[in-house]
């Protein structure tokens, strides 16, 4: 499912999360517990146990009242978006976002991002429409083929498989940092 439109009506309005913990729900399912920003201040907290069923938004502070105000407002700010198109079970949608939506996605992407920085010393980690596949050698992680064979020789092995791709490579950072050009 693509997620970018979601997590563009996220920037937009300012939204972001904090304290962001994920863990083992029900059923293997994942868990999350964060506090929702705006603007960098903390307006809600959101919790999921992923037991089925919307998630659970409480206040930061004591108040009730203003965190269903606060709730609600976002919601309204969200529905002004229009419908876009996603992809889900291979299938085209149009959809509209709605909060849990956009928790959802920034949960999905910091997770997706935190991914992306643990596998990124192990290969190329080209972007597929569901996530991302991990192009690695029989020799190793980037580090320990370094370390074999030399850094001179694990880059230009690197740049010829850049220049064979045509996918998005997502590891750009971490590649650049030992002398891969792009």
């Amino acid at each position: 499912m693509s997620i970018k439109n979601t997590l563009e009506t996220a920037k937009k309005l300012g939204i972001t999360l904090k304290n962001l913990k994920t863990f083992p729900g029900h059923d293997g399912m994942e868990a999350f517990d964060a506090d929702i920003c705006v603007n960098g201040k903390k307006v809600l907290h959101a919790y999921d146990s992923a037991h089925g069923g919307c998630y659970e938004f409480t206040p930061i502070g004591q108040d009730y009242k203003l965190a269903r105000e606060v709730e609600a407002d976002l919601e309204d700010k969200i529905k002004a978006f229009p419908e876009h198109e996603t992809v889900f079970g291979g299938r085209s949608h149009t959809t509209k976002d709605t909060l849990e939506c956009v928790i959802g996605a920034l949960v999905s992407n910091a997770t997706f991002q935190k991914d992306i920085k643990r596998d990124s010393k192990k290969g190329l980690l080209l972007e597929v429409e569901s996530g991302y596949e991990l192009l690695k050698w029989k020799a190793g992680t980037i580090p320990n083929m370094i370390k074999k064979f030399g850094k001179d020789k694990v880059v230009a092995l690197i740049q010829s498989e850049y220049l064979k791709t045509k996918q998005t490579i997502l590891n750009k950072e971490y590649l650049e940092s030992i002398g891969v050009k792009f």
